[in-house]
């Protein structure tokens, strides 16, 4: 399971539904999607198969989250390069900065 698990990334939509950024796709890792989850920042839209198992808890993992939160899309698209823009930075301060990975 655990080979599996780590090619569960989450497609992150801003809360109005449409994703933080196009290129490169908002994704993040299933652990920062549980983190987020649990920290009650993002709403759950879709799921994979798969589980995730504490000795009291069992979830399955989300495949599609959208922040609680709104994040106001850059005014001007980022740069060829650049790493940072206002969008990313935000969404990942609202779950509690966990690396955020895009592909």
């Amino acid at each position: 399971m655990l080979d599996v698990v780590g090619y569960c990334p989450a497609l992150v939509l801003n809360a109005d539904f449409r994703p933080l950024s196009y290129f490169p796709l908002s994704l993040w890792s299933w652990q920062e999607v549980v983190k987020a989850v649990f920290l009650d920042r993002v709403n759950i839209i879709s799921e994979y198969e798969e589980v995730v198992r504490s000795p009291s808890f069992e979830m399955r993992l989300p495949s599609v989250i959208s922040l609680k939160e709104y994040i106001p899309a850059a005014r001007r698209p980022p740069s060829p390069g650049s790493t940072s823009s206002c969008a990313t930075a935000s969404a990942a301060s609202i779950a509690a900065s966990p690396t955020r990975r895009t592909i």
